[in-house]
């Protein structure tokens, strides 16, 4: 077999391996079936490179005696993978501005990349792997019919090409569709924060109100009361503005409904890396990953209704209560009733 069939059949079963591994892995931590799979298919790329650097690299730590070659093919294995995994976060925050994974809650992490509990469990696969998964893999692929090789090759190759071009899309957008809903927070916010107190704000110069009257107008679509109290902008300045200003948030609500509205592979991403993190926009894809993974929590109403939460309805009292009834006195004595 030519090594380039080998190293690409190789890369596509480790991949598909470390996959199946992480997802068995986080399955058993949250209690139910997650895909851990940074494609769209069942596998992971970055356990397919490690897997190809670890029987490269470990190979002349093999070949001595039990008791010396498997010390040293564990650290080796370690302080590799480690160094991988470091790297490969490093290099997703650098080009996607998002961590995938986060291990600052485990102990004896560093920048929540690397931890010292997946160094050690990423050390026993490497001495499971290169002492007795890499040899059987290699027999295996040796019994591959001749004629077979280059088809599916080509169907490996044809698959990860497509893949990767669907989710490095998908991720695109779903940075971009970050942006535009941080863009929409905090224009509520300054809406919001134009009116904290309507009530202050009748009393508040009339000049400047009006000027915030027309600055917000001219933003959004106003309701029949809006349109008919705006004349009156001169004499009702407070409750004008309290009206407009409701028009403007409602406005942004809509919007920000419509954006909250991911593809099932921008979901799938979300439900796949839970303690995600985007370094620009972390409210947005807070409330994203509230929406996307369901949990014990009740579901939150949203981060407009925090920013600008609407009037408490007075009490009513019942009507159609019954009257309290006289609570009955002490009974008489039976010397008084004989008096």
């Amino acid at each position: 077999m030519f090594l380039l069939e080998q190293l690409c059949f190789l890369f596509t079963i480790y991949s598909f391996l470390g996959w199946l591994c992480e997802s068995i892995f986080c399955s058993i931590l949250f209690k139910k079936w997650t895909n851990r799979g940074f494609l769209n298919g069942p596998f992971c790329p970055v356990y397919g490179i490690g897997g190809l650097l670890i029987t490269s690299l470990l190979r002349p730590f093999t070949g001595f005696p039990f008791y010396i070659e498997i010390p040293l093919v564990f650290v080796a294995g370690t302080l590799l993978t480690t160094l991988l995994e470091y790297f490969t976060g490093w290099l997703l925050e650098t080009l996607f501005h998002t961590t995938w994974w986060d291990y600052s809650k485990n102990r004896f992490n560093y920048k929540g990349r690397i931890c010292l509990l997946n160094s050690i469990l990423f050390g026993i696969l490497c001495l499971v792997t290169m002492l007795v998964l890499h040899p059987l893999l290699l027999r295996l692929l040796g019994m591959l019919p001749p004629f077979l090789r280059p088809w599916l090759l080509l169907a490996v190759l044809a698959y990860f090409l497509t893949d990767s071009l669907l989710t490095l899309r998908t991720i695109l957008t779903l940075n971009g569709k970050l942006q535009q809903m941080q863009e929409l927070l905090d224009e509520f916010k300054a809406t919001a924060g134009q009116c904290p107190n309507p009530t202050r704000e009748i009393a508040a110069s009339r000049s400047n109100l009006s000027s915030r009257v027309n600055s917000l107008a001219g933003k959004v679509k106003l309701p029949t009361r809006g349109q008919e109290e705006l004349p009156n902008a001169r004499h009702k300045p407070g409750e004008v503005l309290h009206t407009v200003q409701r028009a403007a948030l409602q406005n942004l609500r809509e919007k920000f409904s419509r954006l909250e509205k991911g593809t099932p592979s921008q979901r799938r991403l979300l439900r796949a890396f839970p303690t995600m993190k985007n370094l620009r926009n972390a409210e947005p894809l807070q409330w994203l990953q509230r929406r996307a993974v369901p949990g014990p929590n009740p579901r939150d109403n949203g981060i407009c209704e925090r920013a600008y939460p609407p009037r408490k309805q007075p009490e009513r009292k019942n009507k159609t209560a019954k009257p309290r009834q006289a609570e009955p006195g002490p009974k008489p004595r039976d010397s008084d009733i004989k008096k």
